[in-house]
């Protein structure tokens, strides 16, 4: 029984399922295709009293991104603009502390409501969190005033411009270079070994 041929019905299902799996391999090399001249826009955000957002856009095989808009945090309308333009956002956890007091971690709180909410306005992508430990880890980033200099100095040294001068705008493009290397890098990589559609 094993050694006979698959009934037409099989036959069929099989030659339906072979013509899905054509139709999903063009799609994606048209969408790939496309990439490779628009490139991927990621959008950083490091939220906070002084926080800022940069959006930045990534190719395949270049070292070096292109920083297309940088801001304040606090402004929402800005952040608002900038969340449909990317494929993906990427914002920095935040948590309250001890130190900070009642007041404190209630307007930080309220910050992150709101950024939360003008993020998820407008976004078309995917938005994912990122905890500050293991994202200045992947960069070997310090804490402290060091760690913020150097956060500085590595932006300034990737994208080849002194275009960002505070920690935060640093932090915001470090964040939406972490979101190109680690997240859309890594799904595209699955993609092209066929482990997701």
């Amino acid at each position: 029984m094993g050694d006979e041929q698959d009934c037409p019905a099989e036959q069929g299902r099989k030659a339906e399922r072979e013509r899905a799996r054509i139709e999903r391999a063009a799609k994606r090399q048209q969408r790939e295709a496309s990439r490779a001249e628009s490139g991927w826009t990621v959008l950083g955000i490091d939220p906070g009293k002084g926080g800022a957002v940069a959006l930045i856009r990534c190719w395949w095989g270049r070292d070096r991104p292109q920083l297309d808009a940088v801001g304040e945090a606090v402004d929402s309308r800005r952040v608002r603009q900038l969340v449909p333009e990317a494929d993906l956002v990427v914002v920095e956890g935040q948590q309250a502390s001890p130190q900070m007091g009642v007041v404190g971690a209630f307007s930080l709180g309220r910050a992150t409501g709101r950024l939360q909410e003008a993020v998820e306005a407008g976004l078309r992508g995917r938005a994912v969190e990122v905890w500050p430990a293991r994202w200045r880890a992947s960069y070997g980033l310090r804490g402290g005033p060091a760690g913020k200099a150097e956060g500085v100095g590595l932006v300034e040294r990737l994208l080849g411009t002194d275009a960002v001068h505070r920690h935060d705008e640093a932090d915001a493009v470090l964040l939406a270079w972490w979101g190109w290397r680690h997240v859309l890098l890594a799904d595209a990589s699955l993609t092209q070994q066929g482990d997701v559609s």
